[in-house]
This record gives structure tokens, C-alpha cells and sequence, in this order.
């Protein structure tokens, strides 16, 4: 096999990039003509297998026959030390699977990568190709948000069938490699015809894409089950949930569509890619024209009796954006939706430090619930395109598994806080919390803390950070932020209290010499408080250099008394507040304030004497 480093034909192999049945796949160089690509060779199990080398070189011809932006472009079909490979183009992105998640992809996000995919499998089938394994892992999303067909591994070339997606076989000669009677593809995604084995057209792809196009909408696959025969039995007998049930949101026109291609009788379905593609078509027209109706339940809040919901956790927004940069976004959402419910005395919302270990785990939101022991949860997805925000987010009863809010917001960043505002008295409201109007201001002004939206962003990218990276390179460009939106606005006490908890940190854990980091939290926490009294970072930061640089634990149990207050979810400060009170020889009290501390966050460092 491939080492890095090695010089195959003129290919300097790269870094292992992924393996399958079939093949392993490297990044590499091409000497001749100056670029990356990627290079996939047969596997060595493979190889042992006689049909392996034809089916292999059959997926490289397959492509290479196709010319068009959205199929992965073969560059050269090549054999090294009698092993066959090819040369394809190299993207940086992801697989649509890692990109859609669990909740529902926006409307506008899904038409666009939709649309792309159906023009694809258009020119596919008209040249007489079927992929025969649609899937999301076959379907990858690049960095500037271009979809792409990849693996056609289990391509075959089909005869015309009268009336179906025209086809032009006569370029292909080669027989077909699975007869009727042997099953090909992943089996949630396979057409009723491929799974009884018969002779397939191209309208297997289109059921296949249908399945896709179900799990974007609405977040969940269209057929599941805990063995493959309950798969199988949903696929050939039984209708997936209705996609506007899951996902009130979702436009008429595309449940009809989704409908229209999940039909278990193939001639009852789409009969060719075109005719999908002119539907997805009209309806991205629509909905940019602003001609479609927004569904009634869409901005209904479902009633609910019985006892109010008392405890939440909101989970890591996921950032779909084509630049990975805009993760500072989603989490800064995530960060300010949990500091605002928290606000609120009636509800119990899990802390930021909890919930963040569950970002980019593939966990049902529920089982999140259910792990967090809560009785809602709030998942949501962020797309950042320019000046274009692209928001969605909804409340889900755990015990119920049903949906008890939901909304897509199409806002420019500078609504930000307008968005933040909405969702977090929309989630309040949707759990019969009763807000005082004292409770009211302090969740809008919670959710809007300058009038400069570029300063907020700078300290966004500050907090992402902050959290995220407990290196000296990765805390410094923090403070580098925060100091970068205090020069825009100087008032901005978040970003003082974020310089404050950043210099503790660096202090705390000796990536900077404590006596000079200690010193710049403290100054840095004064000038917040002075801007805001209330910050509970800040004042946690005073608490924290008072412990370990002025060893004053009196002081410090003050200071970190009044962080609780402010901040009563954070197990820090009550962990932080253990250690004060036990240099005091309070050990009663400092043992029940550890306890508290463990019960907020039982993996916390801290609290488990780390």
C-alpha cells in the first residue's frame, strides 16, 4: 500500500484520506502538472477478489464518461506495481451526512444543494449511467457549497426504456455487473425495485434521492429500523411520517415533491431526473420570489396542559455554512440563548460547559436530553453566506419526542440580536414561563449587548476561543479579539470579562507567568464590572486571582459568593468556592459546595479534583 511521501508514476502520495469497500483514498501531489488531487487505489483485500480490478476501473470510467461541476472529476485512470488506481479531483468539505445532521435543513440550503445534485444525476442517466448508491455519504459538500456525486462504484450503464429519462446507451457495451436477484447499495436508501433484486432504470436513483431529500427536510431518515429486515419491510410497505408532521416549516410544494419520489410503484414516480429537476426548480423560484405560503402550522405554538417545563438544555447549534470560519457564529448563538434562559429563575438550564461536549457527536437529540436528565431540548442549524443569516431552531419535549416550537429566520448578521431576542422569549413562551417585566428587559438585554454588531462579533470569535481551545496560540488570539472589539466599543463589557476569564486562564494553567497574567485578569475584570455589575465572568474572574495569586480565601469566597449568584448553573464557581472555604477550615460548607458543583457538571475537572 501507499506510504506517505513515496513517489508513485508522478504522484507524491499525501496523507491517508478515507478508505471504503473498495478503495483507500490519499491526498497527493501531481509532479507534472503542479497540483493536488486525490489518488484512490484497490484495496489489498480487494485485490484477492476476481471481479474487484473490472468493478474498480468500471467506477474510474464511469465518472471519467461524465463532465459535469457537481460529479467528482476524474483526472487519470493509472496502475502502479500491478495495482490499479485514479487520480480525481481533491475537495476540502464534507460528506452531506456530516453536514445535515438531526434537525431540519433550511429550505432555501436544501433546494440549493438539491438542485445540483438532480443536474447531476440529469446528465448521469441521459448518458446511460445510474449511481445505484445515492446516499449522504455519497454526496459531498466543498467548501464554497457545491454538492458533488462521488462513488460510482456501483455505476451501471442501462437500455432505454420507453417514456423513462432518456438515455443514450450506445456508448456503453459493457454488460451489466449485478444481475436481477443480487442486491447492490446501503439499504436505507434503496428503491423497493433494488431491494427484490429486479432489473433497475434510472428511476431507482431518483426513489434513492427522494430518500436524501426526507432526511434533509426534516432531519430524520425516511426508513429505519433495528434490524435490516424492519428496514426493508418500511421500504417496500409502509409510507415514512408524513416530512410536514416532523417539520411544520416545510412548503407544500415540497412535501408533493417528496411525496412524488418516494413512491414505492417506480411508475407512479418521477419518470426521469429532468422532470424532478423542473419541480425543485419552480420551487426555489417561489420561495425566492416570496410567492409561497408559509405552512399554518408553521407559526401555530402547539398548547400544552399540565405543569410548565422547568428544565432545558440548549444543544450546540450546528454551523452548515460552506466556511468553517462561521463556527464562532453558531456557538456564540448557543453561548448567549443558555446565558439568557438562564436568567430566569422558574427554569433550569443545563451550562455551556455541559452541553458543548455533545457538539459534532452523532447522538438523537433526545438521548442528549435523556443523558442530560431535562425535560426539553433545543437544537438549531446556522448558515452564514455574506451578510445573509440563515437560522433554524426549534424546542423538542424529551418525554413527548414532539416539537413544541419551531422557526427558520432569514435575517442579514446585523439582526443578530433581534434573532437571539426572539428565540430565546419564544422558547420561554412556548414552556408557559411566566416573565416578569423585570425578567423580560434582563433576557432582551442578556441577547443584545452593543450597538456595534461588528464589536459583538469580534468578541464572538473571542468566546470561540476562549472555549474551544485551551492552547497559549489559541488563548492569545482570544484575547486578541476581545482587545479588537473593546477598541470598537469600549463599553462592551462582555469583552472585558471575556480578557479577564482569558488572562485567569492563562495564569491558571502557567501557559503565561502567573504574576503577569493575574494582574491583567484583575484589571481587566475591574473595567467590566464598572460597565456591568451582573457579569457573573467577571466577577468569577476576581474570585479566581484572588484564590491563586493574592491567597486571600476569605476574599475569594466572597467574590466567588457573588459569582453564584449572578451565575448559578457555572459548577467553576462553586468548585473554585470549595477550595476557598476549605483553606478557610469551613469543611462542612466547602464539602456541600463541591457537591453542588459535581451535581452541575459530574465531569467537570474541577469538581472531580483535577
Amino acid at each position: 500500500m501507499a506510504e506517505p511521501g513515496q513517489v508513485l508514476t508522478h504522484y507524491r502520495i499525501g496523507e491517508r484520506l478515507g478508505a471504503g469497500g473498495m478503495g483507500v483514498v490519499y491526498a497527493a501531489e501531481d509532479l507534472s502538472l503542479g497540483r493536488r488531487v486525490a489518488l484512490k487505489f484497490l484495496h489489498d483485500d480487494a485485490l484477492q477478489r476476481p471481479d474487484a480490478r473490472d468493478r474498480f476501473l468500471r467506477e474510474a470510467r464511469a465518472a471519467a464518461s461524465l463532465s459535469h461541476p457537481n460529479i467528482c472529476t476524474i483526472y487519470e485512470i493509472g496502475e502502479t506495481e500491478d495495482r490499479p488506481f485514479f487520480a480525481m479531483e481533491l475537495l476540502e468539505g464534507q460528506p452531506l451526512n456530516l453536514r445535515i445532521g438531526r434537525i431540519p435543513t433550511p429550505t432555501e440550503q436544501l433546494l440549493e444543494w438539491a438542485i445540483q445534485i438532480t443536474d447531476a444525476l440529469t446528465v448521469a442517466h441521459t448518458r446511460g449511467l445510474i449511481h445505484r448508491d445515492i446516499k449522504p455519504g455519497n454526496i459531498f459538500i466543498t467548501q464554497s457549497n457545491q454538492a458533488k456525486i462521488l462513488d460510482f462504484g456501483l455505476a451501471k450503464p442501462v437500455e432505454p426504456v420507453p417514456g423513462i429519462a432518456a438515455v443514450d446507451a450506445r456508448t456503453h457495451t459493457q454488460a451489466p455487473q449485478t444481475s436481477p436477484g443480487q442486491v447492490a447499495g446501503t439499504i436505507e436508501y434503496m428503491s423497493p425495485e433494488q431491494i427484490r433484486g429486479e432489473t433497475l432504470d434510472a428511476r431507482t436513483d431518483l426513489f434513492s434521492f427522494g430518500v436524501v431529500l426526507y432526511e434533509m427536510a426534516t432531519g430524520r431518515q425516511a426508513f429505519t429500523g433495528p434490524t435490516s429486515g424492519v428496514v426493508v419491510d418500511a421500504i417496500l410497505n409502509r409510507e415514512p411520517p408524513p416530512p410536514d408532521r416532523v417539520n411544520p416549516h416545510l412548503p407544500r410544494a415540497l412535501r408533493d415533491i417528496l411525496d412524488k419520489a418516494l413512491e414505492k410503484d417506480r411508475h407512479l414516480r418521477y419518470q426521469g431526473a429532468a422532470d424532478l429537476l423542473t419541480d425543485l426548480r419552480r420551487l426555489k423560484r417561489d420561495s425566492d420570489s416570496g410567492q409561497l405560503p408559509i405552512p399554518s402550522v408553521a407559526r401555530a405554538t402547539p398548547r400544552r396542559t399540565g405543569e410548565p417545563i422547568e428544565s432545558l438544555a440548549v444543544l450546540p447549534f450546528v454551523n452548515v455554512s460552506a466556511d468553517a470560519d462561521a463556527e464562532y457564529l453558531s456557538d456564540g448563538l448557543t453561548a448567549t440563548l443558555i446565558n439568557g434562559l438562564s436568567q430566569l429563575p422558574a427554569l433550569r438550564v443545563v451550562p455551556h460547559v455541559r452541553t458543548v461536549r455533545y457538539k459534532d457527536r452523532d447522538m438523537d437529540p433526545l438521548d442528549i436530553g435523556r443523558e442530560l436528565n431535562v425535560r426539553a431540548i433545543v437544537a438549531g442549524r446556522l448558515t452564514e453566506r455574506g451578510e445573509t443569516l440563515l437560522v433554524t431552531a426549534e424546542l423538542i419535549d424529551v418525554d413527548r419526542e414532539a416539537q413544541l416550537w419551531g422557526e427558520q429566520y432569514r435575517r442579514t448578521v446585523s439582526d443578530i440580536f433581534a434573532i437571539q431576542e426572539e428565540i430565546a422569549r419564544e422558547i420561554s413562551g412556548s414552556l408557559r414561563v411566566r416573565l416578569t417585566s423585570t425578567e423580560t428587559r434582563t433576557l432582551g438585554s442578556s441577547c443584545k449587548c452593543t450597538e456595534d454588531v461588528q464589536a459583538y462579533r469580534l468578541y464572538l470569535k473571542g468566546h470561540f476561543f476562549l472555549t474551544n481551545t485551551w492552547t497559549p496560540n489559541g488563548l492569545r488570539r482570544a484575547v486578541g479579539y476581545f482587545r479588537q472589539a473593546i477598541r470598537r466599543d469600549p463599553k462592551l463589557a462582555l469583552a472585558h470579562a471575556g480578557t479577564a476569564r482569558t488572562y485567569a486562564m492563562l495564569g491558571y494553567l502557567k501557559l503565561m507567568p502567573p504574576i503577569e497574567a493575574f494582574p491583567k485578569a484583575r484589571d481587566a475584570a475591574d473595567q467590566a464590572l464598572a460597565l456591568d455589575a451582573t457579569l457573573a465572568e467577571a466577577q468569577g474572574a476576581v474570585g479566581l486571582v484572588t484564590l491563586l495569586h493574592d491567597w486571600d480565601p476569605r476574599g475569594a469566597a466572597a467574590a466567588l459568593e457573588r459569582a453564584i449568584e449572578l451565575g448559578p448553573a457555572d459548577a467553576t464557581y462553586h468548585t473554585l468556592r470549595a477550595y476557598a472555604l476549605m483553606a478557610l477550615n469551613q469543611e462542612d460548607q466547602a464539602v456541600a459546595e463541591a457537591k453542588r458543583g459535581l451535581d452541575l457538571d459530574p465531569l467537570s475537572v474541577h469538581a472531580n479534583g483535577g
